[in-house]
């Protein structure tokens, strides 16, 4: 048993070193079975004087001076744009222009508003002139018939 365990540990020591000795760039032996496939290629240049130019190139957040909230009194799709990020401007300067379109379409509806409330109001007045003119015949009738009713009384008596 004990024999069988050597003969197993000598063929595993010897299968380790069958194997390091195949990997390419390993080697116990400077300069043996190394491969130079394995080794990085190197840029070499020679040294020179001369000025230096510093260059820094960095990733993060610029934030302006001051930062100004614009507001407009009307909303919509803006058409153009005359001013950007971080542009100055002067006072009254146009920022923006936007799509009149909707605004047109909103306008247009709105007076189409207007003139069916003229022409409700319109009819609305006929309807009130027709039931006062009804009214006014209503009682005239109620006065006619009370003459009647008192004349058939009077000549009842």
């Amino acid at each position: 048993m004990r024999k069988t365990i050597a003969a197993t540990g000598l063929l595993l020591l010897l299968a380790g070193g069958w194997w390091w000795a195949g990997m390419p760039g390993l080697s116990l032996i400077p300069g043996g079975n190394a491969s130079n496939a394995a080794l990085p290629r190197l840029r070499t240049a020679t040294a020179d004087r001369g000025s230096i130019t510093a260059v820094v190139a960095a990733t993060g957040t610029v934030n302006p001076v001051t930062l100004v909230q614009v507001g407009s009194q009307l909303s919509g799709q803006i058409r153009e744009l005359f001013a950007d990020f971080n542009t100055r401007v002067a006072e009254n300067q146009p920022i923006a222009r936007l799509d009149t379109a909707t605004i047109e379409a909103r306008r247009a509806a709105a007076e189409a508003d207007v003139l069916a409330a003229a022409a409700q109001i319109a009819v609305t007045r006929a309807q009130a002139e027709k039931a006062a003119a009804d009214a006014a015949q209503a009682r005239a009738q109620i006065e006619a018939s009370r003459a009647a009713i008192l004349g058939a009384e009077a000549t009842a008596r």
